[in-house]
């Protein structure tokens, strides 16, 4: 009986790939044996000239006729590079005269550290076949290994300062400290490669040149790292770098470049007979300068924005840092208090409140610190925490009415409500505001006993008078007083509010409103959130920054509300939150938007404003 058998099994270096079978027998018959391998032979192609060898290889074993393979194990100078198991994968009735077996051996192969697990050389390459009854036979060549290195990129690298690196918008940044620049090279020869110089000045457009010592074939030349301008956030200021004996790379030490902040770009360059080509390109950014002006900004509940400090802060206040810096930014604030009478020192990380701390007067500093731990000089001044209670009360209840018609103006006396118990007492005035109470929500409508009586009854909401100091501290007295609705018209409008997201600069308010009888003398006023404290949330009008400020009357909001649903948008123009004063971006605040119609029926609406 008479066969023709191809095998083909694949071998790869590293494993896991099937032996590729590409061997084939010669004619003649079948003969039973012991399947003992008695001879074997390499063959490795079509080497390059000179025997050289680069990149995959094929490598072809051949057994003798009859045999039965269990393993082949390929060997690179002494060391098993794989084994794999062969028993199985044909039909033991089958008796071919020969088989060849061809395995891939990657030349260029990497190690786990990343670098060439052969280097350029001669090498002996050993194949090892242990047949079905554990006999072992192998053959053993040599041939030489050239493969051409590579420049695999450019690496940044620093372990003086934990921090490092920080990212910003994506880019890695490195500084407070030594970082230390490298050329990534897969080095097959062996070669040696250094900066030319000792000591390195990258302005923008200059270069450094690589000088390759040694190597055993395919080493690198004429090789340049090249600093290129950067569109964005880039600086002028030279770099200043330290070459690294024996190797290609540079150390930037922070103290030849304290006037770095912002982004550096290196291009890897090799010169040709015409041009040059670009084999890798790095941007990174680097920053050893410390966030610069730093100052304390302060907002007190009933304030909207943050301010410059001044005056006195109860402890709900909110604290919060401003400072500028043009690298790598995430700045955090510490503020650090000390009595200057007594022995209390605080120190607080912004942004945050004055909770815990007693109030009198301190020295502070405040400290900017960018994401690498580069600290600013100290902003000094002056801080008055001042927490006071106080109550309001009413000079003579029989002066507030117990019932009004919605429309009746509140007619308060001038002098109806005191403020009382302040402690500990101070010399400055306290403001006392009418608002709108829903529920915790205080919407101020105007400031001043004297001004109480522009204000006319509204069916559906209820009122208090909130007392108001300098500091931000307040006391809220609920006014209970029944509001009788117009027979006539006795519905609300329905209004519905959208949500807000301000752009840089300014914001508006959007919705629809309608009701059940139109009419030319509807209002719609909106509300902006301020702070909280004590269990309430206080509200400013949308175009004004405090909780004590309020409108000229009486026409403010006045418009005509009709019986199918409008949109507004309140108010014609945008306001104003003079960027990041409004808030630390991502900083939302409840709106609120109060619709009165012309029988004097009030529904208030919830929203809310995002500063992205």
């Amino acid at each position: 009986m008479k066969g023709n058998r191809l095998k083909t099994l694949g071998f790869a270096l590293l494993g896991g790939l099937a032996l590729l079978f590409a061997g084939c027998g010669q004619q003649g018959g079948a003969q039973p044996g012991d399947g003992r391998v008695e001879t074997v032979g390499i063959d490795l192609g079509q080497p390059g000239p000179g025997g050289v060898l680069q990149g995959v290889i094929n490598i072809r074993v051949s057994v003798n006729e009859g045999a039965r393979v269990r393993t082949i194990a390929l060997e690179v100078d002494g060391q098993e590079v794989n084994r794999v198991d062969v028993q199985g994968l044909r039909a033991q009735s089958l008796q071919p005269q020969a088989i060849t077996y061809t395995i891939p051996l990657d030349t260029a192969a990497l190690g786990t550290d990343g670098q060439p697990r052969f280097r350029n050389g001669t090498r002996t390459l050993t194949v090892k076949v242990t047949d079905a009854q554990g006999n072992t036979k192998s053959a053993t060549t040599q041939s030489v290994f050239r493969n051409p290195d590579r420049v695999r990129g450019i690496v940044v690298e620093q372990t003086d300062n934990p921090k490092a690196p920080a990212t910003r918008g994506g880019i890695p940044y490195y500084g407070n400290g030594d970082p230390t620049v490298r050329l990534d090279i897969v080095n097959y020869s062996g070669a040696t490669y250094t900066l030319a110089t000792p000591n390195i000045s990258l302005g923008v457009g200059n270069s450094v040149s690589i000088a390759v010592s040694g190597g055993a074939g395919g080493e690198l030349r004429d090789l340049t790292i090249q600093r290129d301008s950067v569109q964005q956030n880039s600086f002028g200021a030279t770099l200043n770098g330290a070459a690294i004996s024996g190797q290609p790379a540079f150390r930037l030490p922070k103290a030849s470049n304290n006037d770095a902040e912002g982004l550096v770009q290196l291009k890897v360059l090799q010169q040709g007979p015409t041009n040059s080509t670009a084999l890798a390109t790095l941007t990174f950014g680097l920053d050893n300068k410390a966030p610069t002006q730093p100052s304390l900004e302060a907002k007190r509940v009933t304030e909207v924005r943050f301010n410059s400090v001044s005056g006195e802060f109860a402890t709900s206040t909110r604290f919060r840092g401003n400072a500028s810096d043009t690298g790598v930014a995430g700045i955090t604030y510490t503020l650090r208090l000390t009595a200057q009478v007594g022995t209390e020192q605080y120190e607080i990380a912004l942004p945050k409140n004055l909770a815990g701390v007693v109030s009198k007067v301190y020295d502070y500093t405040l400290i900017a610190e960018d994401a690498l731990g580069n600290r600013s000089s100290p902003s000094r001044g002056t801080l008055t925490v001042a927490d006071r209670t106080f109550s309001v009360t009413v000079t003579n209840a029989n002066q507030i009415q117990a019932n009004y018609d919605a429309g009746q103006r509140l007619n308060f006396g001038s002098a109806l409500f005191n403020v009382q118990g302040q402690s500990p007492p101070s010399s400055q005035p306290v403001q006392l505001v009418l608002a709108i109470r829903q529920g915790n929500n205080l919407l101020p409508l105007v400031e001043g006993q004297n001004q109480f009586g522009q204000v006319r009854a509204a069916h559906g909401v209820e009122y208090a008078v909130v007392a108001v100091d300098g500091a931000g501290n307040f006391a809220v007295l609920p006014l209970n007083f029944n509001i009788a609705a117009n027979p006539a018209d006795a519905t609300p409008p329905t209004l519905s509010v959208n949500n807000s997201t301000a752009s840089a600069s300014s914001y508006t308010i959007t919705g629809t409103v309608q009701d059940n009888v139109a009419t030319s003398n509807g209002r719609l006023v909106a509300y902006v959130e301020a702070g909280s404290a004590g269990g309430f949330t206080l509200f400013a009008y949308a175009d004004k920054d405090r909780f004590t400020d309020y409108p000229t009357f009486p026409n403010y909001g006045e418009g005509s509300i009709g019986t199918t649903p409008t949109s507004f948008t309140l108010p014609s123009q945008s306001f104003n939150i003079t960027g990041s004063s409004f808030g630390a971006p991502p900083d939302t605040r409840a709106l609120r938007v109060v619709a009165v119609d012309g029988a004097f029926n009030a529904t208030i609406a919830s929203a809310t404003v995002t500063v992205p």
